[in-house]
């Protein structure tokens, strides 16, 4: 929060205990931070034990997950010090426990890019998609999120040894300091610009190859559903994290960052009905206790800061809907009466 011990914000509440400003802040963060840890775990572990959820988008949701966890731990930090009455803590040391947390955060933003180029490569360049092993592109995936993940976490190290005297509350905010936040901050301006370009490619390549073809007038309504899902995803990412990003990269450069943490698992049970029968297989006793029942249309709240994150996959629209939208793409009554097309170019 401070960058001397003059700061203002600093001489307030640097002895203040219990310092309810901080306390009240901390336990939305912490409250907040648990429902993201079990719902993002949840999509985990129901990626890897349903079948029908083992394509490469599914596999780099789960991905997602995996770095938001890491990610949204670090939100314990800032709980840890504002309820023991520290209230502060070096930046230095929390940059130090924090590695795995910024770790998490620049991945976060680098495998919604991949999901999001994973989308556009499947639809233009169906052929060459099919023939892609399942293993060894998720593996390339992987290792550049997190070799690009490391180098920025490794900046950060760099940067916070400049800066001795500098007191933060522990927030992941406080931790994006220095040139290295700049750094990151253009880093997610630039991902999140490129990956709203790859959306908006893809939902026009779906349109062209779906106009091309003698389409019935039931998968004319399902690609006019998937267009409208098309353009609330981009709608949603150029009104949260790009703008986000933008006011922060020139309109206000010294203001701290305000990094928007995902949960995965309740939007994917609200649009995807593979899912969705995912969640409610292999946990049974919660939607028993909530009176949820499996066969139930639900629908549940979707917010401007989460909703491209947790849903950031065209994909995830056409798994949805069983139509022939791309040139010589059966439809998935066709592919399973042929008994030859691969599982992994679908969603499903």
């Amino acid at each position: 929060m401070s960058s001397k011990y003059d700061d203002l914000f600093y001489l307030t509440f640097k002895d203040c205990y219990p310092c309810w400003p901080l306390i009240g802040s901390a336990f939305a963060f912490g409250c907040i931070a648990i429902v993201g840890l079990v719902t993002n775990a949840s999509v985990i572990y129901i990626t890897f034990k349903t079948k029908a959820l083992r394509g490469t988008a599914n596999y780099l949701l789960a991905l997602t997950s995996t770095f938001e966890i890491l990610h949204q731990l670090g939100h314990f930090l800032f709980v840890y010090t504002a309820f023991s009455g520290i209230n502060f803590i070096d930046y230095r040391l929390s940059v130090q426990i924090g590695t795995f947390f910024l770790f998490g955060l620049f991945g976060t933003n680098l495998s919604i890019f991949f999901t999001g180029f994973d989308r556009f490569f499947c639809v233009f360049l169906p052929t060459s998609y099919k023939c892609i092993k399942l293993r060894p592109y998720l593996a390339k995936i992987g290792l550049i999120c997190a070799l690009i993940s490391t180098f920025v976490t490794v900046l950060f190290h760099i940067g916070a040894e400049s800066m001795p005297d500098v007191k933060i509350t522990g927030t992941i905010g406080d931790l994006l300091k220095g040139s290295a936040g700049t750094f990151y901050i253009k880093f997610g301006l630039t991902t999140n610009a490129l990956t709203i370009v790859m959306y908006i490619a893809t939902g026009i390549l779906v349109r062209k190859k779906s106009a091309a073809q003698n389409v019935n007038s039931n998968a004319n309504a399902f690609n006019k559903r998937i267009f409208r899902s098309l353009f609330l995803i981009v709608s949603v990412n150029v009104g949260g994290y790009f703008v986000v990003a933008v006011f922060l990269t020139f309109v206000a450069p010294k203001m701290d960052p305000i990094p928007i943490a995902t949960s995965n698992g309740p939007i994917l049970y609200a649009t995807s009905s593979t899912h969705r029968k995912a969640f409610h297989l292999h946990f049974p006793f919660v939607f028993k206790h909530i009176g949820v029942s499996s066969s139930s249309p639900t629908v549940m709240p979707m917010t401007v800061g989460n909703i491209f994150k947790e849903y950031a996959t065209p994909g995830n629209i056409l798994k949805e809907y069983a139509t022939p939208i791309m040139r010589g793409v059966p439809s998935v009554r066709q592919r399973t009466a042929a008994g030859g097309m691969p599982e992994k170019l679908f969603f499903k």
